[in-house]
Formats: structure tokens, sequence, C-alpha cells
């Protein structure tokens, strides 16, 4: 018998809860993406980041179902996200605007993104839109606010608040698109701080925990509440995996391309390395 353990197929489909496969996307004659892969786990908290036009909204957009991919497929537990013939989707979606009436409640603003996105599947277990709207409260602390209006909330309550709007379907997977633009230091610390929280729970009938993909611009983010990170770059995957082993990836690569990395770079940060593909024409 061999000593290598080798996961079954059946336990890796179920390990894995997003798939990109082969997108890529072109706006004119301009490329966003350019032949994606990559998948995502349950329970994983995965950063994407990258400079301007670097392609992480076009990519979040199609993860998200927003926006359809010119080649290639993204599954969701192994069911295409495009196809219209299958089963509700469990994907929430935080925009970094507050997508919100300003002059409705918090409840009521819940109520009304309940309604819209339609009846999630049963097997959610939280068939009722009361249970779901009280569910999505209780998750972002906002019970004692829901009969606040949204006008009247702090900035790090309106980002709570938003981001339990995309709760009220009951996801399994959280993407959002720099979810805390706009709070200062403190905030945009809790804010982090609740979403790695939020991932860590279990709340489903199947004790699976939540998974999260979310874009920033901001320093230190990723490497607060991160797993793993996507760095893009033109439109293609610069780096895939930890963010302690980036260092020794991209040395390599800084110094093909002429830039010096000295003893002081050992603890290059993200924005370091973002800042450096900007001066380099071609990171492979």
């Amino acid at each position: 018998m061999s000593g290598t353990f080798r996961i079954k197929e059946t336990e890796r489909i179920r390990l894995i809860m997003i798939e990109v496969i082969n997108v890529s996307k072109t706006y004119g004659k301009v490329p966003a993406l350019s032949n994606i892969s990559f998948n995502v786990n349950r329970g994983e908290v995965l950063g994407i980041a990258g400079l301007n036009a670097a392609g992480k909204s076009t990519l979040i957009s199609i993860i998200s179902g927003i926006l359809k991919p010119d080649i290639g497929a993204v599954l969701h537990e192994n069911v295409n996200i495009f196809d219209t013939r299958s089963r509700p989707l469990k994907i929430g979606y935080v925009p970094q605007e507050i997508a919100l009436f300003d002059d409705l409640s918090v409840i009521d603003n819940l109520n009304f993104w309940a309604a819209a996105g339609g009846k999630p599947r049963a097997a959610s277990g939280l068939q009722s839109r009361d249970s779901r709207i009280k569910n999505a409260l209780r998750r972002c602390s906002l019970e004692e606010h829901r009969k606040k209006k949204i006008l009247t909330l702090s900035g790090g309550f309106k980002r709570r608040a938003n981001i339990a709007a995309a709760l009220v379907l009951d996801p399994d997977v959280l993407i959002m698109d720099e979810p805390t633009a706009g709070l200062d230091s403190k905030n945009r610390r809790d804010i982090l701080i609740f979403i790695y929280n939020l991932a860590c729970e279990r709340p489903g009938p199947d004790n699976e925990p939540l998974t999260v993909i979310f874009t920033s611009h901001q320093a230190g983010e990723f490497e607060l509440i991160c797993n793993r990170i996507i760095l893009l770059d033109k439109g293609k995957i610069a780096y895939d995996g930890n963010i302690s082993q980036m260092t020794g990836y991209f040395s390599d690569i800084l110094i093909k391309n002429g830039i010096k990395m000295n003893s002081s770079m050992n603890s290059i940060t993200i924005d370091d390395i973002l800042y450096m593909l900007g001066s380099v024409d071609d990171f492979e």
C-alpha cells in the first residue's frame, strides 16, 4: 500500500466552492482578463489585489454573475453560475458603494433586498424571509439599529448594513468589492475583524463556514485577515498563494527586471509588490 494520501475526486469537488476556468474578457480591443484560472475552497478568505486597470473589478463582477466572460466558465459547487436552469445561486455580492436607501430603516432595506433576491433554495434551512432577516441582523450586530434610517448610521454601521443586505439570501459565498472604502482607520479595522469573524462562523445546517472573496486598495488589509492572496497584473495572475511566501517568489523576478531588493525588504508588503510590478514590463 502506498503511503501517499490522495483526496478522492468526490471529496475534492466538495472542498472546492468556486472554480474559475480559463476566463477571459475584452472591452473593445483592450483585454481586461487573459485566461484566468483558480479555485476557492470552502471557508477560505481570499483577497484579490492589483493596481488600477489590473482586472479586479471585472473578475469580481464575473465571479458574482453580474458580467459574463467572453471565454471560460465559473462554477459554484460544480454548477455553471450562468446556467439559468440551475438551482438558485448562494452567492452574496457587496458592492463598493452603499446599495441601500437612505430614507428607509435598516430592516426595511433588508426586506427590500430579501424580496428582490427571490427565494433561496429550501436546503438553506432558512426558508422564511423573516428568519433570514433576523439572522442577518444578528450576524452583523444590527439588532439595536434595525429601526434606524440608514442616513443616521455611522460609516461603520452603514458598511455592516450593506453586508447584511447580501446575507439575507443566506449565501455560502460572500464577494465584497472594497468593503472598507471611505472608513477611518479604526472603523476599517473593526469591519475587517467583523468580516474575518463572519467567515469563521458555521451558521448553516451543514455546519459549513462562509467563503469570502474581497478586493481592497488599503495597505495592510489583506495581511490582517486573508488565508490567501491573488495579485493581478495587466489581466493576468502574477501571484496566487500565501502572503508570507510572496517575498521569495518575487525576489528573483524583480532582480531579473533590474529592481534590487535589499535586506530591509525581507518584510516586503503587498503594496511594495504592486508598486514594483508597475515598474516591470512583464512578470513572467
